[in-house]
């Protein structure tokens, strides 16, 4: 049986909910959050990432295994310029994993650790829109070169 088309399925739409995130922040929700009080930030923020981290942990860790399921099960069947694609596309997303672990997480267990009158707020505000500014891009980033690789083998 040939798995490959659902697995591709799989792997575009797992990256695309995730790009889809991204795209929300560049479209438009980083410029709502920057204009809003930091006091109202940090209260959205104290609502908003227990509701979403979780099933936000579940969708990053399944597109990167299905990333690297394809790479490592179709990496002789693919073109040298789709596998360079594939696998900047994977990149892309590692490095936005790694800024989550090393930035993000640490950021809103402060944001969910702090109480009023949320001292620093300001400074956590400018942060956490500034990381998941560069976030944004590159899962957006991940999501076009996937979309291209997959684009050339059809």
């Amino acid at each position: 049986m040939n798995y490959f088309p659902l697995l591709k399925l799989a792997h575009l739409v797992l990256y695309f909910f995730i790009a889809a995130q991204g795209a929300f922040y560049l479209l438009g929700f980083y410029k709502v959050l920057s204009g809003i009080p930091s006091h109202d930030f940090i209260l959205l923020r104290k609502a908003a990432d227990p509701v979403l981290a979780p099933h936000l942990k579940i969708l990053y860790i399944l597109t990167l295994l299905v990333s690297l399921l394809i790479l490592a099960t179709h990496f002789r069947a693919f073109p040298v310029s789709t596998l360079v694609l594939l696998s900047a596309a994977m990149l892309l997303l590692g490095i936005d994993i790694f800024v989550a672990l090393r930035v993000s997480e640490p950021l809103n267990k402060v944001i969910t650790s702090i109480s009023e009158p949320f001292t620093n707020a300001a400074s956590i505000h400018r942060n956490w829109l500034r990381q998941i500014y560069l976030r944004a891009f590159f899962s957006v980033g991940g999501f076009i070169l996937l979309l291209l690789a997959y684009l050339r083998n059809i």
